[in-house]
């Protein structure tokens, strides 16, 4: 997943990768990684699409993802890093062990699960520890909490705009996990009903029923670019995003693919820009 690689590379580690998934893009200056991943749903649909085929993928009892254990098998890793957060967005930590158990030597697995804005912090310390470089999980950590406690210090007395946070727009989905750790740390009154909870699908009048004064956008997996893109082809979205800027709600779009949805050091960067956006 791409931020087991983010991770791996923060750690120093860039050139003892030798896999990435399909989601991943390859380290500066590495060239084209082999790519041990695959995924049945095309990339190219829209949201709604893309919804659709998960939706359908769940009530059948399909994966999603698959691994292409020939590659893993040449590679011969010693260490493999996978995720147990969400199986719409990567595969589950569940397939990854079945296909550590045919693997000859096995390779250690460490299988992330974070849901907090600390639990993220604490995958630093297990991918360090299991990769053999604890002291530079640590220094990864204490960086990270000095900007955390920087930006809650000068985002504090800013006010405490009403903010929704959402991370697809067809249909419309309230951001849960670590946002809402993300969301406090800068001030904000979280207006969504599911804090401590992962994301949800609502409506958009839902949303407008929330009374927002700030709405943040950040689809998962879709960059900027992309997002915006999907909005332009989406003229009931338009509509619902007209509506509550009349209200006087302050929209922004941002990435997902590369910050809020990512667990990794990026996240730190992504509670910089929420900062500014929710105290723009």
């Amino acid at each position: 997943m791409p931020s087991a690689t983010e991770m791996i590379c923060a750690l120093g580690l860039k050139d003892q990768l030798v896999g990435i998934s399909h989601s991943c893009t390859p380290p500066a200056g590495m060239g084209q990684l082999p790519v041990v991943t695959s995924c049945d749903i095309n990339p190219g649909l829209s949201s709604q699409a893309i919804d659709d085929d998960v939706k359908a993928a769940r009530e059948s009892g399909a994966s999603l993802y698959g691994v292409i254990t020939p590659r893993l098998e040449d590679m011969k890793p010693d260490l493999i890093v996978s995720q147990g957060v969400c199986d719409v967005c990567a595969v589950s930590g569940a397939l990854i062990e079945d296909v550590v158990e045919t693997l000859t030597p096995r390779p250690a697995l460490v299988n992330l699960e974070p849901f907090s804005l600390a639990d993220i912090l604490e995958t630093f310390r297990l991918v360090g520890d299991a990769a053999g470089v604890p002291d530079r999980a640590e220094a990864l950590i204490t960086d990270a909490e000095a900007r955390i406690e920087a930006v809650r210090r000068n985002c504090e007395g800013r006010g405490a705009p009403r903010t929704v946070f959402l991370d697809w727009v067809a249909p419309p989905f309230l951001s849960g996990h670590w946002t809402h750790d993300l969301l406090r740390a800068v001030g904000a009154t979280n207006v969504m009903p599911n804090g401590g909870a992962p994301s949800v699908e609502t409506t958009w009048d839902a949303v407008a029923d929330m009374r927002p004064e700030v709405l943040i956008i950040a689809c998962c997996g879709f960059d900027e670019a992309r997002t915006r893109a999907e909005i332009a082809a989406l003229p009931a979205v338009q509509a619902h995003l007209k509506r509550l800027e009349a209200a006087g709600c302050r929209i922004h779009v941002t990435d997902g693919h590369h910050h809020f949805s990512s667990p990794d050091p990026r996240i730190i960067d992504s509670l910089e820009r929420l900062a500014e956006m929710v105290h723009a």
